[in-house]
């Protein structure tokens, strides 16, 4: 409401969110952050660096988990704070102080684990990102033929509410989705079901992950599953997800 607007520390947007993939317009809230004289900061994670560029619609900061695509392997935990080049030096003086007085300084592995992942990051991301298309492409298929799969969460598709902005924000489909099935029960059956992807709450790796998001939230439906895909081949996860829907009852 901009007849209540009042001056703002910080806007903090986390664009695409999880687990429904959806986008923030970042250029609106940059419009907002301008007028309360707010940092606008964006937490870009699960689209990585090469899927959007919130610097060239007005954000100040951006996160990354470098946990997640940047690492690609599962294998460190750590984040990354990116500070606009032409901001004030101010602000990235406080949070390299604020780093300092925290311990929030990445191990000397860690450190060389990501650095070693950052040379295949291109390749990796890009991958998912084509087999992505493929799976909502049969999980898209299913729905309409009405083979237990509900609905299918992607800016990608035009069912989803931020299709509109996917054309202006996004330079690569992320390689994480959401689909829900019929029931609870077959969220759980197929997810169990699964021989080739592995059962858990991470992302971004190189291994595809299935995730019950109703195991660590109930907030959400009971029949979500979350996927991030890895870089196998897309044949063999469409073999898996088809035996596993079989099973899912």
């Amino acid at each position: 409401n901009t007849d209540e607007e009042r001056p703002l520390d910080l806007i903090w947007l986390d664009s695409p969110n999880n687990p429904y993939i959806t986008l923030v317009d970042i250029e609106w809230f940059a419009e907002l952050a301008a007028r309360t004289g707010a940092c606008l900061a964006v937490d870009s994670t699960l689209s990585s660096p090469f899927g959007q560029r919130p610097f060239q619609h007005g954000a100040h900061v951006i996160m990354h988990a470098s946990t997640k695509y940047l690492s690609g392997h599962s294998d460190l935990l750590g984040g990354v704070l990116i500070v606009h080049p032409l901001l004030s030096s101010v602000l990235t003086c406080k949070l390299l102080a604020e780093r300092i007085i925290d311990g929030a300084v990445m191990g000397s592995l860690e450190a060389w684990l990501l650095h070693r992942s950052m040379r295949t990051f291109s390749l990796r991301i890009r991958r998912q990102s084509q087999t992505t298309s493929i799976i909502l492409q049969w999980l898209e298929k299913q729905r309409i033929d009405g083979n237990k799969v509900e609905r299918v969460y992607h800016p990608s598709l035009e069912s989803h509410p931020s299709y509109s902005l996917s054309a202006r924000y996004l330079h690569l489909p992320p390689a994480t989705f959401s689909f829900e099935l019929e029931s609870e029960s077959q969220a759980i059956s197929f997810a169990r079901s699964l021989l080739l992807c592995a059962q858990a709450t991470s992302l971004g790796g190189i291994e595809t992950l299935v995730d019950w998001r109703y195991m660590y939230d109930t907030s959400f439906s009971s029949a979500l599953l979350r996927v991030s895909i890895g870089i196998e081949e897309p044949e063999d996860l469409i073999q898996d997800f088809e035996q596993a829907l079989r099973q899912a009852n």
